[in-house]
C-alpha cells in the first residue's frame, strides 16, 4: 500500500510542476516575445556607488574631466561674459581657479569640445584658436594653430562627451566638415564624424563617413542633431552610434578604418525621427531635435554595453509640440513633457539585445566615463534646491556570477 501511495503522491505533484509550468509559459507568451529573449539574456550588470568626490561650490558648473591618477577633477562655470576653469582634487579643494577666455592673451577663444586632463600636469583644449595645452594652473605650454585650420560644427560639453586618447592622438567624435548644404542628398555621403587631434604636432586628421548601410543614408532628410556621433574606443577598435540610429558601428582605430562589424541594439519604447522624404526648412524638421529620440553615451564593460538614450516622444505628444497653443497651455504641456520622458540606460549584451541591470533609476539619466579603468559619474543635483557643492561618484560595474 505504501509503494501505491507514494507512486499516486509522485504523479500528483508531477502533474502540478507542470501545471505550474504553463501558467509560467502562458504568461511570458502574453508579455510577447521580446520579454522571452530578455528572460534567458541573463547574467546582466549590476551599478553601485563605491566612492564619493565633494567639491564645495556654488554655481553653474559643467564638470569636464577626471583622472583617477594624478586625483584631479577639472570643471568650469560657463556664463555669457566670460568663462572659468576650476581645477581641484579628490578631497574638495580647488586648486587652481582661472579665466582664459576671449580677452586673455593667451585664450582658447571659444571652446570646440570638452577641455581633455592629459596625464598628471596639464590639460589639451580644442578652441577656436587652435590646440593649445595648459599646465594645471594655467601657464601656456603650447598653441599650434594650423594654416588650413578649420573647426567642427556644433559642439557637445560635458564629461560625457569627452576627447579620446589613443596612442599619441585625441579622438573627437562630431560633424568635422560641411560637404554640401543639408538639402542636397548627397551630403549624407560625404559628410564625416571623426577626427584625430595631435596636441604636439597639431596634425588634424579627418574621416569617417556614414557607413552604406546606416539609416541616415536612405536618401531622406534629417535636423542637425539627427547624426551627432558618440564613441567608444576600446584596444584598437572605434564605435561608433550615430544619433538617431539604434545601432553600434565598429571600425579599426588605424588607417584605412575599414568597418569590422555593426549591430542593431535593442532600445525599449523608443521614438526616433524617421526622416523627411523632401527637406523642408522649417520647424517640422528642425523641431524633431527635441521630440526624437537619440543615443547620448555609449560605454563598453567587458562584453556588455551600458547605453544612454533619450527616448523621444510618441507619436501623439510629437504632433502637439507642433501645435499652437495659448502660453499657459504651452508651458504646462512642456512641463508634463520633461516629466514624462527622461533619459535613461540600459545593460546590453555584444548581439545587442537588452539584459538585466541593477542600477538606482535616478543615475541611470546620467552619463558614465571609464578613467583608467575606474568608472566614474557626475551625481544628480536636486533642481528644486540651490546647493553650495557637487559631487562626482566612482562606480562599480560587475556582472553576476
Amino acid at each position: 500500500m505504501k509503494n501505491v501511495a507514494d507512486q499516486f503522491l509522485l504523479f500528483v505533484v508531477s502533474k502540478i510542476s507542470l501545471f505550474g509550468l504553463l501558467l509560467a509559459l502562458l504568461a511570458c507568451s502574453s508579455r510577447g516575445g521580446d520579454d522571452l529573449e530578455y528572460l534567458a539574456a541573463k547574467p546582466g550588470l549590476s551599478v553601485e556607488i563605491i566612492d564619493t568626490i565633494r567639491i564645495d561650490y556654488l554655481g553653474n558648473f559643467t564638470v569636464h574631466d577626471i583622472d583617477p591618477v594624478g586625483e584631479h577633477v577639472l570643471f568650469m562655470e560657463h556664463r555669457g561674459h566670460g568663462e572659468t576653469i576650476y581645477v581641484a582634487d579628490f578631497s574638495g579643494q580647488v586648486l587652481y581657479s582661472y579665466s582664459k577666455y576671449l580677452d586673455t592673451k593667451d585664450t582658447y577663444g571659444k571652446l570646440k569640445s570638452t577641455i581633455k586632463l592629459l596625464g598628471e600636469n596639464s590639460f589639451f583644449v580644442y578652441g577656436s584658436q587652435g590646440l593649445i595645452t595648459y599646465k594645471l594652473d594655467g601657464t601656456l605650454v603650447s598653441k599650434i594653430r594650423p594654416d588650413d585650420y578649420s573647426l567642427p560644427y556644433g559642439a557637445r560639453i560635458g564629461m560625457g562627451s569627452s576627447l579620446i586618447p589613443y596612442q599619441n592622438k585625441l579622438l573627437y567624435p562630431g560633424q568635422n566638415n560641411m560637404p554640401r548644404d543639408y538639402f542636397e542628398p548627397e551630403f549624407y555621403e560625404e559628410v564625416q564624424f571623426l577626427t584625430w587631434l595631435d596636441p604636439a604636432t597639431g596634425e588634424i586628421e579627418k574621416f569617417n563617413n556614414l557607413p552604406d548601410t546606416s539609416l541616415l543614408r536612405s536618401g531622406k532628410f534629417y535636423h542637425s542633431d539627427a547624426t551627432r556621433p558618440n564613441a567608444e574606443l576600446v584596444g584598437n577598435s572605434i564605435y561608433v552610434a550615430y544619433g538617431i540610429e539604434p545601432a553600434i558601428y565598429e571600425f579599426s582605430a588605424d588607417p584605412p578604418y575599414e568597418l569590422r562589424s555593426s549591430f542593431t541594439i535593442d532600445l525599449p519604447e523608443y521614438h526616433y525621427f524617421e526622416g523627411a522624404s523632401k527637406y523642408i526648412n522649417d520647424v517640422h524638421l528642425f523641431g524633431n531635435g527635441i521630440t526624437s529620440g537619440r543615443i547620448t553615451n555609449i560605454l563598453k564593460v567587458g562584453e556588455y554595453w551600458l547605453v544612454t538614450y533619450f527616448p523621444g516622444y510618441n507619436a501623439t505628444d510629437r504632433n502637439g509640440s507642433f501645435e499652437n497653443k495659448k502660453p499657459e497651455v504651452r508651458d504646462e504641456f512642456w512641463q508634463e513633457m520633461r516629466e514624462k520622458y527622461k533619459s535613461k540606460t540600459i545593460a546590453l549584451n555584444k548581439e545587442g539585445k537588452q539584459v538585466p541591470l541593477e542600477f538606482d533609476e535616478i543615475l541611470q539619466r546620467r552619463s558614465m566615463v571609464n578613467r583608467n579603468g575606474r568608472y566614474f559619474m557626475v551625481a544628480p543635483g536636486d533642481p528644486e534646491i540651490e546647493q553650495d557643492y557637487f559631487e562626482i561618484y566612482e562606480l562599480a560595474i560587475r556582472s553576476p556570477e
